[in-house]
């Protein structure tokens, strides 16, 4: 089941996983994991992937008044921003050692990810809308 998700969670599982079951002391950077702490479920897995749309359902009422407070531009940089921060961020939470620091991390930047995705739709379609009005 977690063949799906490898794209989002490239390495994460895959070396995770071989690593507890290898005892190759030579990488330095290969901790190993404290027994029972090696592993995300499928569960958790699905709740990382989830809190995307969770944060566009959230933030979705409050696009139109941070667009007219803002600005189009303005809230499409910002949008940008923080697509672009969560997705190197989650690139950097690879190296975490825990389960419990990744699934958190995971979370909040997909959080935020789906934020930063949800304003960049809304002031897309408004652009849209005023380029192409009849």
């Amino acid at each position: 089941m977690l063949d799906a998700v490898y794209a989002f969670i490239p390495l994460y599982v895959k070396e995770r996983n071989s690593k507890t079951s290898e005892d190759d002391d030579s990488d330095t950077n290969a901790k190993l994991w404290a027994e029972g702490d090696n592993d995300i479920s499928s569960t958790q897995v699905t709740l990382i992937l989830c809190i995307f749309s969770v944060a566009q359902i959230v933030f979705a009422p409050f696009n139109a008044f941070i667009k007219n407070k803002m600005g189009s531009k303005n809230t499409m940089i910002i949008g940008f921003f923080l697509i672009t921060v969560t997705t190197l961020g989650l690139g950097a939470i690879e190296h975490f050692d825990h389960s419990a620091q990744y699934l958190y991390s995971a979370l909040a930047l997909r959080f935020f990810q789906g934020q930063g995705d949800v304003l960049l739709q809304f002031v897309g379609y408004s652009i849209i809308c005023n380029v192409f009005a009849d």
